[in-house]
């Protein structure tokens, strides 16, 4: 790969970039082409640059350049061709692989039709290797860069790789082409180039998003499947929990005729007709009264947890079913908004994505989002609509302050304690956090740290802009340049207790 630079003055240096695998190398030349300087001056006489020396471009083997390839020689392609009944553009390929088979496969189409190959092939490299025509506000016949696809550039799916052949770049209009194409006409090669290559990175973008979130949705809405079809055989064992009732009231009821037997007494069924006998566990160390009073216990507590265990189970359906529903809308989504929808939607469920902070791109170029993943951070809404994330250990805590806290939201950590980064986010760049979500960020921070065991705890209050990461530490230890300390409950205000 070589880069030639030129000022006013005319041709300047050139850079070069030799990839030949453990023999690479990048090397400075001359107007003139002289070696001026090299990254690696290997020991093999193998490419060793010599400063001074002029520069050879690396060959490999026989294989010739694309110019190299006469008339002659062509014609023996042919001809050759037509006696093995072998395609030429793969003739035209195994003697020079430099042509490209966008290329090969032009020359044999045009061949076909009776123009002369060496000519075709002579008029592409003309056409590739020619400066850029001035700009005349129109493109034509006469522009350099042409893209092929199966709809207008606008129009195409990103979600859908382009099939073989179905979508090309091209130095000049092509013969060869499927029919069916729209042709995309641009004034220079390279604007055709970042045209072509941006919609294939912005699909491939697209794609890889959109299947990591829907693995994430499938993943967490199998889950919840799980838990829900956990829960409902725990609430058939519960059944069984009136027995504690019928336990107690027949203690209760047999209490002059109950005939006890070690660590069980026989009462008879205050439910049957018959009044059959009832054979119930005891503690023998208690009374009969005392015994029926634990049954009621155990049936009332039961009770509670089957309330609790219902709500839990509504809940986690109610989870598989949204998460079903996003994994559904990502597999039809079409556009990067749809992504970003199922993203928030997801974040509304507790799943913590899309949470990093973009690196900002350079120059003005588009940065290409990393793979969706779950980061490590627990989520709550305060009761003031505020999002609080809650680092889930030293890593976690690392990435949450330094990769997805903005400079301007607030941070919370419990004072000389190991424990959790807290981060509250501030969009609008508040001064001050309300009164309650300040509140339950710090008793959060306080509930997940060290200092849970010590009653209130004292909690950090800063931005994360003046948090820093100490050298040589292990990753989550920092260290704050100005803070303010409340004191905090240690609980978590949001898990709700039965």
């Amino acid at each position: 790969m070589r880069l030639r630079f030129a000022g006013a003055s005319g041709p300047g240096k050139s850079f070069v970039a030799e990839l030949l695998g453990r023999a690479s190398n990048a090397l400075l030349l001359d107007p003139q082409d002289r070696i001026l300087g090299a990254q690696r001056h290997p020991k093999s006489e193998f490419r060793r640059p010599e400063t001074g020396a002029p520069y050879e471009p690396p060959r490999r083997g026989d294989r010739i350049a694309p110019r190299a390839l006469s008339a002659e020689r062509i014609g023996s392609l042919e001809e050759r061709s037509r006696i093995e009944s072998h395609p030429l553009s793969d003739l035209l390929l195994e003697a020079c692989p430099a042509i490209g088979a966008l290329a090969a496969r032009e020359i044999e189409h045009r061949a076909a039709r009776g123009e002369g190959a060496h000519a075709v092939l002579l008029e592409w490299l003309d056409r590739a290797e020619a400066p850029p025509p001035p700009a005349t506000g129109g493109a034509g016949e006469s522009a350099r860069g042409f893209v092929y696809a199966e709809t207008p550039l606008a129009e195409i799916d990103p979600a859908r790789t382009p099939a073989h052949g179905r979508f090309l770049l091209a130095p000049l209009p092509l013969a060869s082409a499927a029919s069916g194409l729209v042709r995309t006409d641009f004034p220079t090669l390279s604007e055709a180039a970042d045209a072509y290559y941006g919609i294939l990175g912005a699909g491939a973008d697209f794609r890889t998003r959109r299947e990591a979130l829907g693995a994430i949705a499938r993943r967490e809405a199998r889950r919840a499947g799980e838990i829900a079809a956990k829960i409902t055989r725990d609430l058939a064992e519960m059944e069984k929990a009136g027995r504690y009732r019928l336990f107690g009231e027949a203690l209760l009821a047999g209490l002059t005729r109950a005939e006890k037997s070690g660590e069980t007494v026989q009462v008879p069924d205050p439910y049957d007709a018959e009044e059959k006998p009832l054979v119930i566990p005891i503690d023998p160390a208690l009374s009969l009264q005392a015994n029926a009073q634990r049954y009621f216990q155990r049936h009332r507590k039961a009770e509670r947890g089957r309330a609790v265990a219902e709500k839990r189970r509504g809940e986690q359906a109610r989870r598989c079913g949204i998460l079903g529903a996003i994994v559904e809308r990502l597999d039809a989504a079409r556009a990067s908004g749809d992504l970003d929808r199922a993203e928030a939607e997801m974040r509304t469920e507790g799943i913590a994505v899309g949470l990093e902070r973009r690196p900002r791109a350079r120059r003005g170029a588009p940065q290409p989002p990393a793979a969706p993943r779950e980061a490590g951070v627990r989520m709550y809404t305060s009761s003031d609509g505020y999002e609080i994330l809650v680092g889930k250990g030293g890593n976690e805590n690392d990435r949450l302050t330094f990769k997805i806290a903005s400079p301007e939201d607030f941070w919370l950590h419990a004072e000389g304690a190991a424990g959790a980064h807290v981060v509250v986010r501030n969009p609008k760049g508040e001064t001050r956090l309300p009164a309650a979500t300040l509140r339950e960020a710090a008793e959060l921070a306080s509930f997940f740290s060290k200092a849970k065991e010590k009653g209130k705890a004292e909690v950090i209050v800063t931005r994360r802009k003046y948090v820093r990461r100490i050298r040589g530490a292990p990753r989550g230890t920092v260290t704050v340049k100005k803070h303010e300390s409340i004191l905090a409950a240690p609980k978590n205000p949001f898990e709700k207790t039965p």
